[in-house]
């Protein structure tokens, strides 16, 4: 269900983007990402790497073909931030659109080292 939820609300942000609602589109991809949050919060992959790596890999998996979706997705709306995780994911320019959603990633492919997405601004 997770995976396909970025396709479900593609036409909702197309319509919102179009009428200039852009609170309204960004409300719906936060929507979609606490989705993400509330999977991992309930699989907890963590706990699985001695005792079920396998389930781990296919709950890992889950959760990165779902942040390149909505990567993908929110690219209109934080395009450096988009373009830096799926850099992070090595996504071809070529997969960058919308039509990009339906080509999942294949598993067992080694990505890039996660980089911090934006800096930590020190007081």
């Amino acid at each position: 269900a997770l995976l396909n939820l970025p396709s479900k609300i593609l036409e909702d942000l197309r319509h919102f983007m179009d009428n200039q609602q852009l609170s309204r589109a960004i409300e719906k991809a936060w929507e979609a990402l606490f989705e993400g949050n509330k999977y991992m919060d309930t699989m907890k992959p963590w706990q699985l790497k001695n005792e079920d790596p396998a389930r781990m890999g296919t709950i890992l998996y889950t959760l990165t073909d779902f942040i390149r979706q909505m990567a993908i997705l929110t690219s209109s709306i934080v395009p450096s931030m988009s373009g830096k995780i799926l850099d992070m994911l090595s996504i071809n320019q070529t997969d960058r659109d919308f039509t990009g959603l339906q080509k999942h990633l294949k598993g067992g492919e080694v990505i890039n080292e996660p980089q911090p997405l934006v800096q930590k601004v020190v007081k």
